[in-house]
């Protein structure tokens, strides 16, 4: 997600206020005159601060000095989490003291307890928020749910849409520097993405892990290339280790739906003809970890995720003990991330495929996914029918975790 604003940059930081519950560490490096800012979000429940030098502001939704390079540890409780990736582009690089600071800012949580639902209940208020604006939407891979909600979305705002399918329509593009480009691929990606820049506002990006090299992809390195050579403020669409848009709607959804202040909220691993990304699990058990759910993260032995995504949750690694008294089932398969067995199937157990028998020792569960979902692998047709499934309304919270993103950043462009 992107915060893009000038005021936010240089002198008047401290005093900038935001209407997102966040927590932001930026990393900011000048480069030729352009500011390159990117970092993760975390949630909060309540307002905590630390102030740092004389610029600090001491107020409700500030943000603390840009001058600060060590930032302190802090505990609270936190209610969200997602990846942020953001680009500014500045005029001039006197903005910063130094290359590289870090920041950090805290916002109510007041204010976005009250937009996702304002937004549900009256989703084109601020359908003149994004006329004469553009978005542009690029995909390296496929996408239903997130190129229709996103564009909806847009929609909602007035925000003119443009969509973009690399390798279908488009030049195909070589990635990497250094390539002798003597093959398939006419067209060099840090020429395009600046061209791209030229025509639009913001910019989304989809493009998920290779499973050719666990560092290119855990780096983020193509939609890090956005960030820096765009010179707009750019948001995942689903990215190589995380998919934010969707963990907010999975959040909207468990909120809409949750029976008890702290429900338990188990995410399971099950059996797929393929190897898929963990960008869903990460980004689902990043939010997870930010809440003060009980979370509980059950899969077979050999497919542990990255820990920094893991956190605090609990590693279970039987399924059945794992979803006794569970008010909420979050199924999805994902690769191996450990060691060289990263981007292999390692299980196509079918005993992990949720079913009545799993179900039966819930607390009445909800069942969630993604989408799109192999029936009869990660979930059987009963299950999947049942009046507990609520994919659907999952599915169609995506316009709505789309609508206050892009009005987020809608309300901060220059």
């Amino acid at each position: 997600f992107v915060i893009h604003d000038e005021h936010m940059i240089g002198k008047d930081l401290a005093k900038a206020e935001f209407g997102f519950i966040l927590r932001l560490f930026f990393r900011i490096g000048c480069e030729r005159h352009r500011n390159v800012v990117h970092g993760r979000i975390l949630h909060q429940s309540s307002v905590c601060r630390e102030l740092w030098g004389k610029n600090a502001s001491n107020r409700s939704g500030s943000i603390v000095s840009p001058h600060v390079h060590n930032v302190k540890r802090f505990r609270c409780r936190i209610l969200r989490k997602c990846a942020l990736f953001c680009r500014k582009s500045a005029k001039s690089s006197h903005l910063f003291r130094h290359n590289r600071a870090k920041l950090e800012c805290f916002v109510s949580y007041d204010t976005i307890s009250r937009e996702w639902p304002e937004i549900k209940k009256e989703r084109f208020k601020y359908v003149e928020l994004g006329r004469n604006k553009t978005l542009m939407m690029i995909f390296f891979n496929s996408s239903l749910r997130t190129r229709l909600s996103t564009q909806k979305a847009a929609i909602n705002l007035g925000m003119n849409v443009m969509v973009l399918d690399i390798n279908q329509g488009a030049w195909k593009l070589e990635t990497e520097r250094g390539v002798i480009m003597d093959g398939d691929k006419p067209e060099h990606i840090l020429e395009a993405i600046p061209v791209m820049g030229c025509y639009c506002d913001i910019i989304g990006v989809r493009s998920f892990a290779r499973f050719e090299d666990r560092d290119f992809d855990y780096q983020e390195t193509i939609i890090n290339q956005f960030i820096q050579y765009s010179g707009r403020p750019v948001f995942s669409m689903e990215a190589a280790t995380r998919h934010p848009l969707q963990s907010f709607a999975d959040l909207i959804t468990i909120e809409e739906y949750k029976k008890t202040a702290r429900p338990k909220v188990v995410m399971t691993w099950a059996p797929h003809p393929r190897p898929l990304p963990q960008a869903v699990p990460n980004s689902f058990a990043e939010w997870m970890n930010a809440t003060d759910y009980e979370f509980v993260i059950t899969h077979p032995e050999g497919y542990e995720l990255d820990p920094k995504f893991v956190g605090n949750a609990r590693v279970e690694y039987d399924q059945m003990k794992a979803f006794e008294g569970a008010d909420f089932i979050y199924a999805k398969n994902w690769a191996a991330y450990t060691g060289d067995n990263y981007g292999q199937i390692l299980s196509t157990d079918r005993n992990w495929t949720v079913g009545d028998r799993q179900m039966a020792v819930t607390n009445n569960a909800y069942f969630m996914h993604c989408l799109p979902v192999r029936r009869n692998m990660i979930v059987t047709d009963d299950v999947i029918e049942s009046p507990q499934s609520i994919v659907i309304p999952e599915a169609a919270n995506r316009e709505i975790s789309a609508t206050v993103v892009l009005k987020r950043l809608l309300e901060n462009l220059p």
